[in-house]
């Protein structure tokens, strides 16, 4: 019985000297992911509209950075959409950033969060056009060019994260790995 407590002592004590280096290690990376990903945002973010635009174009037709499918014949506009997303969206069914979860789907433009009376979203009225990492919500106001990428908070919904579809592609195509 002494035995066993010992070898216990001694298999509990491995894994927690073993075990706290590697933590440390993965709060090293995450902290470098977080500093890596404020700074793009910052970068971005300081872009002119013109700039992110001619950024977003290069990497759209990069087969490495979004997988887009192109509208196959002219399609409905939606009037609702701000100009440069009604052009995005003449152009393209689908654009998909590779080796993420964001996209942006024409099929998904459609109001949202309308079905419910408390509904932060109904009051905004905002439109969903797509979906971002960890079940993000991708969405607009109506005739407005700032994309909100949320996930449901209301805190999110007072200011857009980005002041145009351009600046979320060029955040969505960013590669923040190690």
């Amino acid at each position: 019985m002494v035995l066993l407590a010992v070898i216990l002592f001694i298999l509990v004590t491995l894994i927690f000297v073993w075990g706290r280096p590697h933590l440390r290690r993965m709060k090293a990376q995450d902290d470098m992911f977080a500093a890596r990903y404020v700074q793009r945002q910052q970068e971005v973010l300081a872009l002119s509209v013109e700039d992110a635009y001619r950024q977003a174009e290069l990497l759209l037709v990069n087969p490495q950075k979004f997988y887009c499918i192109p509208l196959a014949q002219p399609a409905e506009n939606f009037d609702v959409l701000a100009p440069n997303l009604q052009a995005l969206f003449s152009r393209f069914k689908t654009i998909e950033a590779v080796d993420t979860e964001y996209f942006l789907e024409r099929e998904l433009i459609s109001p949202f969060g309308w079905d419910c009376e408390e509904s932060p979203w109904r009051k905004h009225q905002f439109w969903q056009i797509g979906a971002g990492h960890e079940h993000s919500i991708i969405l607009v106001k109506p005739h407005q060019e700032g994309v909100y990428d949320t996930d449901g908070t209301d805190d999110d919904l007072e200011e857009p994260s980005y002041p145009t579809i351009y600046h979320w592609l060029l955040m969505a195509a960013s590669d923040f790995s190690l």
